[in-house]
């Protein structure tokens, strides 16, 4: 493929981008631009619309990780991206998100498991966002009921739970 006129004047405009990932990366301009320029210039040729430097970074990243593997062999890159042109940093922080999430979910039912079933059917649809009318329509309890069933919650609660009292 060659470039076209468009193409090698978008190219022109974004050359910034080249000298800036190699400055960001820490990489020596007079071993890496060659491997770099020409991934850059193959990521213009394929697409220039939506988030061009992502995807720039992306196809350097991937092209510097390979010439370091070649050359050194053993080299796991922090910049290899994704599927999605996520870092493994980035990657890492989202897995560590949902695991955080996950723990929390876990000890939230570890301590619905402190309370009778009809506790727990409360207390769930409160922690879904649900208000108590919402709640006793659901349940088909009256909202005195339900009211009851709270204060026996907030109960045991506080014997679990300081802060509740």
């Amino acid at each position: 493929m060659t470039l076209t006129k468009e193409k090698a004047a978008f190219a022109a405009e974004q050359h910034e981008t080249v000298t800036q990932f190699l400055k960001e990366r820490g990489l020596d301009a007079d071993e890496y631009y060659d491997t770099v320029v020409f991934a850059f210039l193959d990521c213009v040729i394929k697409d220039t619309k939506g988030d061009f430097k992502q995807r720039a970074y992306a196809a350097m990243d991937k092209t510097v990780a390979d010439l370091k593997a070649e050359n050194e062999e053993k080299v796991i890159s922090l910049y290899q991206n994704d599927d999605y042109y996520r870092t493994v940093e980035e990657t890492l922080k989202d897995e560590t998100d949902g695991v955080t999430e996950l723990l929390e979910r876990i000890r939230i039912e570890e301590l619905l498991k402190l309370f009778a079933q009809n506790e727990r059917e409360v207390l769930t649809l409160l922690l879904d966002g649900f208000n108590i009318s919402e709640i006793s329509f659901s349940l088909k309890r009256s909202v005195p009921e339900l009211e009851s069933t709270m204060r026996s919650i907030r109960i045991k609660a506080a014997g679990i739970l300081p802060a509740a009292a």
